[in-house]
């Protein structure tokens, strides 16, 4: 059993698979393969074993459908509480993921930012609680509503990335406090 949580969360395809499942709440592998149409069966059920195997997804319910067990996938809850180092350990990951992604860009013949709408925006914004949380649900409803489009035409593949951090801890080190 593969436990490295870093290595199978930072597949591209794991991550629509799990952002699918959290804003569906629950779904099947016929209602994945709906919403990411462009992840081809064999793989999605490959990517669903292994995110099975590291205790990310879970098995919430099968019922039976033309002589087979359908299975019914939800996200794992956390068991406990992870580690400020691992919690930073997949924050700096991801981020190097998308630095990544973003020299593998520039370093390609021809590109044109503007006309590919390249695009890095940083707001602060003032919310209590409860308003910030109805904003990403808002947000993942929509995420999942574009995610869902087959890739044709004009249509092209965006990695889109959000990031939340408090302000109040930002640009501090660990155990200090502001001057």
């Amino acid at each position: 059993m593969e436990k490295d949580y870093l290595k199978i969360i930072m597949n591209p395809e794991r991550q629509r698979i799990c952002q699918a499942l959290a804003a569906m709440g629950t779904a099947t592998t016929s209602a994945l393969s709906e919403q990411l149409p462009d992840i081809p069966k064999p793989s999605l059920y490959k990517h669903l074993k292994k995110l099975l195997d590291a205790d990310m997804v879970q098995v919430s319910g099968t019922q039976a459908k033309r002589g087979a067990l359908e299975k019914t996938y939800s996200l794992t809850q956390p068991k406990g509480n992870p580690s400020i180092q691992e919690i930073e350990k997949m924050t700096v990951g991801g981020l190097m993921n998308l630095t990544g992604m973003f020299t593998s860009y520039f370093l390609t013949p021809g590109i044109d930012p503007v006309k590919d709408m390249l695009s890095l925006s940083i707001a602060t914004l003032v919310l209590d609680d409860a308003e910030f949380e109805e904003l990403l649900k808002t947000l993942a409803n929509e995420i999942m509503a574009a995610s869902g489009k087959p890739k044709t035409g004009d249509r092209k593949e965006r990695v889109l990335s959000l990031v939340s951090l408090p302000v109040k801890t930002a640009g501090q080190g660990r155990g200090q406090e502001d001057e």
